[in-house]
Formats: C-alpha cells, sequence, structure tokens
C-alpha cells in the first residue's frame, strides 16, 4: 500500500513539474514575441523619421542652391549625387537615408546635371536598423520662388476619420503627404486644405485601425 502511495506522489510531481516547465515556457515565448514586436515597432518609427528628416534636409538644401543661382542644378545642391540622381547619405552611422527627385509627370530625374527647376517631387527613402520607409514631398511653386521660401516641415496625426499637418497663421502650404505608420508606407488620398483657418495638407483614413500621419511643407 504505501509502494502505491508513494507511486501517486511521484507521479503527481512529475505532473506539476512539467506543468509549471510548460508555463514557464509559454511566459517565455510570449516575452520574446512581444521584445520583436517593440523592437520592430521602434525601427521603423525611426526609418520613418530618418525620412522625415531627410525630406527637410533635401529642402534646404535645393532652397540654398537656389538662393546661390537660379541656375544650378541637382549636383550643384547635393555634391554627393551620383549616378541617375541618387543621393546616399547619412544623418549618423544608424541612420541611413537615400534621396531621388522626379519630374512634373512622376518620372524619375536620370542624372545630377538637370537643373533644380526640373525638380517636381522628392523622394526620401530612410533607412535604420534594416528597416526601410519611404517619404515623397511634391515641390509646388510658389510666390516669389524658392529663394524667397523659409520652409518647415510640420506633422500631425489622424483624428475622427482624418489626418491633418497644420501651418502656422502666417506660412502657406506648397506640399505635403500622409504616412500609414502600421504599413510602413505612404497613404492614399492626400490633399491640400484648410483646418481652422490656417492652410494645412490632409488625407481621409480609410479604416479605423490605421495609424496615419500627414506632414505639410510650409513656407513663409
Amino acid at each position: 500500500m504505501k509502494q502505491k502511495v508513494k507511486g501517486s506522489i511521484l507521479a503527481y510531481s512529475m505532473i506539476v513539474i512539467a506543468m509549471m516547465f510548460a508555463i514557464v515556457g509559454s511566459i517565455s515565448a510570449v516575452s520574446i514575441l512581444e521584445k520583436k514586436s517593440a523592437g520592430s515597432s521602434h525601427s521603423s518609427a525611426q526609418s520613418f523619421q530618418v525620412a522625415d528628416s531627410a525630406v527637410q534636409i533635401a529642402i534646404k538644401q535645393l532652397n540654398d542652391a537656389y538662393k546661390a543661382n537660379e541656375n544650378s542644378t541637382i549636383a550643384n545642391a547635393f555634391p554627393g549625387c551620383s549616378g541617375s540622381a541618387v543621393v546616399d547619405s547619412q544623418i549618423d552611422a544608424k541612420k541611413l537615408y537615400k534621396l531621388t527627385f522626379y519630374d512634373t509627370n512622376d518620372n524619375q530625374l536620370p542624372n545630377c546635371n538637370r537643373s533644380l527647376k526640373d525638380v517636381e517631387s522628392i523622394k526620401a527613402v530612410g533607412t535604420y536598423e534594416n528597416t526601410v520607409r519611404a517619404v515623397k514631398v511634391a515641390i509646388a511653386a510658389a510666390t516669389g520662388g524658392p529663394a524667397d521660401w523659409n520652409c518647415t516641415i510640420r506633422t500631425g496625426d489622424q483624428s475622427s476619420g482624418m489626418a491633418f499637418a497644420k501651418c502656422n497663421a502666417n506660412e502657406k502650404v506648397i506640399s505635403g503627404g500622409c504616412f500609414n505608420m502600421n504599413i510602413g508606407n505612404p497613404a492614399a488620398g492626400s490633399f491640400p486644405a484648410d483646418s481652422g483657418g490656417v492652410q494645412a495638407w490632409g488625407c481621409s483614413v480609410s479604416d479605423a485601425g490605421d495609424n496615419v500621419r500627414a506632414y505639410a511643407n510650409c513656407c513663409l
């Protein structure tokens, strides 16, 4: 009888130990997945910020080159330009970006000797820890020309089915776009807008689960 009792206790002990190992293993697996997901979200946000910063850098360099000479080329604005009008650069060792330039028909400009006047839009591809995100911004004409612009990229997140990036009261919006943070791609349906009496760039949000951010190139 004692042997049966001892055998039962041993069996129950083995079952309890097995269950504990299963629980610990499940918790560890969930923790690893959560860490991977958090790391992926961080890299995605960082790479988008790199692309966004690259657009601001590009606009500033375009303006500076145009102020110096209205007949400047892409190479004048971006000394690192090579091949088919591609600029590879970095913010720091981990934050890399690539710029490409497009004409009025949305064709990529073929070389660095093209005039800045041919540039209608800029695409910036940001990379952070092997995660890549892209931003594309139209460069619209403004009164007085680029030499007179003092521009700032402003952003705004979605609310009530829309996303708006608002300029300050004395600024004009000359270009902009929208970015779906969930899937890491530009969002469709963006447009210049008026929001609360100030100029803005907005976009409609088709899915309430989307995480859309608008950005506007606001100039004085």
